[in-house]
């Protein structure tokens, strides 16, 4: 499964000559400054494919540069499993 890298995002963000704020990077793309807040912390894990191409397009790079492949049942590195306690 594919998932969109917040980690990649906030590196290209602030290593860009100009070390653009998340309001900078939002204002570029077109996208509201909270939802980039959420995606770079994890919390919004997947987005349209028009909106990682305007993320994509403001940082300068392809748009599957931003993506990351996890295992199925996997979130933000941690594998979800269902225990029941006995």
């Amino acid at each position: 499964m594919l998932i969109i890298d917040g980690d990649k995002i906030r590196f290209l963000r602030t290593s860009r000559k100009e070390n653009a704020g998340q309001f900078d990077l939002a204002t570029q793309a077109d996208v509201a400054p909270d939802e980039i807040s959420r995606i770079e912390r994890g919390k919004v894990t997947n987005v349209t494919v028009k909106k990682l191409g305007k993320i994509s397009k403001a940082l300068g790079v392809e748009p599957g540069e931003l993506l990351k492949e996890i295992k199925e049942g996997e979130v933000n590195g941690q594998v979800i499993t269902n225990r029941r306690g006995g």
